[in-house]
């Protein structure tokens, strides 16, 4: 209950911590949960410290154990750092294409905990790893920056195609560094 006549006068300033949103990660009550990678590894990367049904904010689990100096499972805490994730979130194409005729495909590319700009490279499969058009752009900048890309693919065989979108950039999370999609090509 306010008390009338009293202000705040101290405030805080947290940073280095990890947001995950959008809502859905954790819900109210799930603070002081640790957090793990969504692999095999179930890496630890933090502890949740605010959660609600739209954001989940975490403490990095490197800087939480060498405050306390304490371990977990015998083994020493990551090295300190940030978390790196660069994710392919979504690829799309016709639902079918026509042998010889262009179609659009469109990449989405999101930064998640990664600083720094947002490097994109697309490489054509086919030419022994050369790049074809705009081969590379720079777009974005911090955590959270994304980019989609959209270009021609003109197929030159019928048939199923499976259009895989990678990123091949070392990082701490390799579940979402591809997505594809299929595409049926019809004769012309």
């Amino acid at each position: 209950m306010p008390v009338s006549g009293f202000t705040c006068t101290k405030t805080a300033r947290y940073v280095d911590q990890l947001i995950i949103s959008p809502g859905g990660f954790s819900n109210g009550g799930d603070s002081g949960s640790l957090i793990v990678t969504d692999d095999a590894n179930l890496k630890s990367r933090g502890v949740a410290v605010r959660c609600n049904a739209s954001v989940t904010i975490a403490n990095r689990i490197d800087l939480v154990l060498q405050r306390f100096g304490v371990v977990i499972d015998g083994f020493a805490p990551p090295p300190p750092g940030p978390l790196t994730d660069l994710a392919v979130t979504s690829v799309s194409g016709p639902s079918s294409a026509v042998q010889g005729s262009p179609s659009t495909v469109t990449v989405s590319v999101k930064k998640r905990w990664q600083p720094g700009r947002l490097d994109v490279r697309r490489h054509t499969p086919g030419y022994d790893g050369a790049r074809d058009g705009r081969d590379r752009e720079r777009r974005g900048s911090g955590r959270g920056a994304s980019t989609t890309l959209t270009f021609a693919w003109t197929p030159s065989t019928t048939g199923d195609h499976d259009l895989v979108a990678r990123q091949t950039r070392s990082d701490d999370r390799a579940t979402n560094d591809q997505r594809l999609v299929t595409v049926t090509v019809d004769p012309r």
